[in-house]
């Protein structure tokens, strides 16, 4: 004889699943997408460039805040992460016994913040989906290290125009002129993170391999059988030398590193 009143476990998690999706995270487009975009207007269609030039939100509300929701539901998961903390259920335990009702169960989920923002402030957007969701749980930070988003480096100073210059000298894009190269936010953790304490200018955090997303390729990262052109790898070689080539100078030359790779 379960519960019909919503008491149960089962029941309440249905509750919350539904409040987390009627009060979704905030939408937010910032730096460093902001600036993805305005790098990527010289080269898109004449129609986008107003819109993607004007995708900082200090040079039109409207046009950011629409490009962000179009970002968040319209293009896919792999754009929704540009513009939102991602909150995804990785753990889910509860009952001891086939025929015995679960008491409580444990729910783990792991949370990307976005740059600018910390792990509380997930935690403060679960407590009131809770609420919402008329959950009787107690929500906190699992033990271990959180981390707050990372620290956008400079998308104008020194550093990126030598990685920028590195790749142009090193890809092309199969005789149709050089490739645009425009900074990103990177979506996944990384060791990166611990080498922030060491740079003066901030983290590049860059993988100059090719991927094919039509064909697939974003699929095979942490999965099955995960690999990379063998072309990419030999482009990859080339692009790292030539980076250790062009920052080596520019310390020779008394300005400093400033910044890991």
């Amino acid at each position: 004889m379960p519960p019909t009143d919503g008491s149960d476990v089962q029941s309440q998690m249905w509750r919350l699943f539904g409040a987390m999706f009627v009060w979704p995270t905030p939408t937010r487009l910032r730096q460093p997408v902001t600036d993805m975009l305005q790098h990527l207007a010289p080269a898109a269609p004449a129609w986008m460039r107003p819109l993607l030039a004007h995708a900082d939100a200090s040079r039109s509300w409207m046009v950011n805040r629409l490009l962000g929701l179009a970002f968040r539901w319209l293009l896919g998961r792999d754009t929704a992460a540009l513009v939102s903390h991602t909150v995804a259920l990785t753990r889910l335990s509860g009952g001891v016994a086939d025929n015995v009702l679960p008491q409580e169960a444990l729910l783990s989920f792991n949370v990307r913040v976005l740059p600018g923002s910390g792990p509380e402030e997930v935690v403060a957007h679960l407590q009131r989906a809770a609420r919402l969701g008329r959950v009787d749980a107690e929500v906190k930070l699992a033990e271990g290290p959180a981390w707050h988003g990372s620290d956008i480096t400079s998308s104008s100073g020194r550093h990126f125009k030598l990685l920028r210059q590195a790749v142009l000298e090193t890809w092309r894009d199969e005789g149709r002129g050089d490739v645009v190269v425009a900074p990103f936010m990177l979506m996944g953790g990384t060791d990166s993170k611990h080498y922030a304490p060491l740079s003066r200018g901030g983290v590049l955090r860059f993988v100059p391999y090719g991927m094919n997303k039509t064909a697939g390729d974003l699929g095979l990262i942490h999965s099955s059988n995960e690999r990379i052109g063998i072309k990419y790898l030999a482009r990859a070689v080339c692009t790292y030398t030539r980076m250790m080539q062009l920052f080596s100078v520019a310390e020779e030359k008394g300005a400093g590193m400033g910044a890991a790779a």
